[in-house]
C-alpha cells in the first residue's frame, strides 16, 4: 500500500470514506485512458470489457451520496481522467464526483488550466468536460438555478469563454476545434471589449473550415444564441 492510499484509511477519521479499492480502481482507469491514443475500441472500452466493468463499479461507488466528501487524493485523477476521456458523455462519470467532493470552483479552475496550458489532447478534453462543469448536475430540483449561480464564479465563466475563443482561433488542431466549437459563445456581450474582435475571426475560420462538422456546428451555435439574423 502506498503513502497516498494510507492517508485514506486513517482510523481516527470519523467521516465515512470509500474503501481503498475504489481509489485503486480509479487510478487503474486513469492509467488506461491516459495511455491510450484517445480512440476507444469496443473490445477494450466497451461495457463488457474489463475496463467497462471497472467503470461501472466506480460509477456505482462514487455517486453514492454518503461519499460526496472524498479524500484529497481523488482530485487529480478524477479531473485528469475526465480530460482524457474521449467520449463527451462518459467524462461526466469523473466530473460529477469531483464537483460533489471538491466544489464547482476548484473543478472549473482545473479544467481551465488544462485548456490554457495543456497539450492539444488535453485542451480538447477540457473543452468537452466544461459542459458538465458548468451545469447544476449535483443539485436537486429544490435547490434552484439561483443557488447554482451562487456556486459558480462569474469571473471563471468569463475566463472560460475567453479561453475557448482564443483556443479556437489560435489552435489549429482538428479535435481541439471540434471540441471547442460546441461550447463557444459568439455573443459580443459575453466578452470584455478587448476580445470581441476575435469573434469575426472565429466565425470566418469555422465557416470556411474543411471539416463539415465544424461548419455545421457554428451555424447551430449562431441559431441557438439568436445571432443568425
Amino acid at each position: 500500500m502506498d503513502e497516498m492510499e494510507q492517508t485514506m484509511i486513517d482510523p481516527n477519521d470519523k467521516e465515512k470514506r470509500p474503501p481503498v479499492v475504489v481509489y485503486r480502481i480509479l487510478r487503474q482507469i486513469e492509467d488506461v485512458i491516459t495511455s491510450s491514443d484517445g480512440e476507444p475500441s469496443e473490445q477494450t472500452h466497451g461495457p463488457e470489457s474489463k475496463l467497462g466493468r471497472k467503470r461501472q463499479f466506480l460509477r456505482a461507488m462514487l455517486l453514492r451520496k454518503e461519499w460526496k466528501h472524498l479524500p484529497e487524493a481523488y482530485f487529480a485523477p478524477l479531473t485528469r481522467t475526465a480530460v482524457y476521456e474521449a467520449d463527451p458523455s462518459l467524462n461526466r462519470d469523473f466530473i460529477e464526483p469531483a464537483l460533489r467532493a471538491f466544489g464547482y470552483q476548484r473543478v472549473q479552475e482545473a479544467l481551465l488550466t488544462y485548456l490554457e496550458q495543456g497539450t492539444p489532447r488535453e485542451k480538447a478534453g477540457a473543452a468537452r468536460a466544461c459542459y458538465w462543469a458548468w451545469l447544476p448536475i449535483i443539485l436537486d430540483f429544490r435547490t434552484g438555478y439561483e443557488e447554482f449561480r451562487r456556486l459558480c464564479d462569474e469571473n471563471l465563466r468569463v475566463r472560460r469563454d475567453i479561453l475557448l475563443l482564443k483556443t479556437f482561433v489560435e489552435n489549429g488542431d482538428l479535435d481541439v476545434r471540434r471540441s471547442v466549437i460546441s461550447r463557444l459563445s459568439l455573443k459580443p456581450s459575453d466578452y470584455p471589449e478587448a476580445y470581441r474582435p476575435l469573434i469575426p475571426t472565429a466565425l470566418h475560420l469555422a465557416r470556411t473550415h474543411p471539416d463539415e462538422s465544424i461548419r455545421r456546428m457554428v451555424e447551430l451555435r449562431l441559431r441557438n444564441q439568436g445571432l443568425d439574423t
